[in-house]
């Protein structure tokens, strides 16, 4: 393993659905091939959005987060998808799938976002998402003594 060093301003927030998304049906609306750009695409972004998280540079994460491999497919499996992601990108915070779905993730500085979506997310979608605040763990893991 290696350390990371991630600029400690960043705020994770996991939008979670009130539906589920089995990963079978996740991973049969990819296609079995993807084109070389679109493989580079997202082998070059990634390497970006480590260097974004490090720098804390949030422009630079939304552009680098963007993605050609899978979430332009999965996301039609997902109510609203592209209003939530509107809404999401007007507070300027980064946002993607987390894994194959439904959960998404937003990233940002913002430490009102969970704020601002309460009270905009119920007006352009029907499902109810819990918002879940995540925090990172810098210690990495440890052992907790019980008395």
């Amino acid at each position: 393993s290696v350390s990371f060093p991630l600029h400690p301003d960043w705020e994770f927030l996991a939008l979670i659905p009130d539906f589920d998304l089995p990963t079978t049906l996740a991973r049969s609306v990819l296609p079995e091939q993807v084109s070389r750009g679109d493989a580079i695409y997202n082998i070059t972004h990634g390497a970006v959005v480590l260097k974004a998280l490090e720098l804390g540079d949030e422009k630079l994460l939304r552009t680098a987060m963007q993605d050609r491999l899978h979430q332009k497919y999965r996301k039609k499996l997902i109510p609203d998808y592209d209003k939530i992601e509107a809404l999401v990108r007007t507070t300027g915070a980064a946002f993607c799938l987390s894994g194959a779905g439904p959960t998404l993730l937003c990233i940002t500085q913002d430490q009102a976002l969970e704020e601002k979506l309460a009270k905009k997310l119920p007006q352009i979608t029907e499902a109810n998402w819990e918002m879940l605040p995540l925090h990172v763990e810098f210690q990495g893991a440890h052992i907790i003594e019980s008395e």
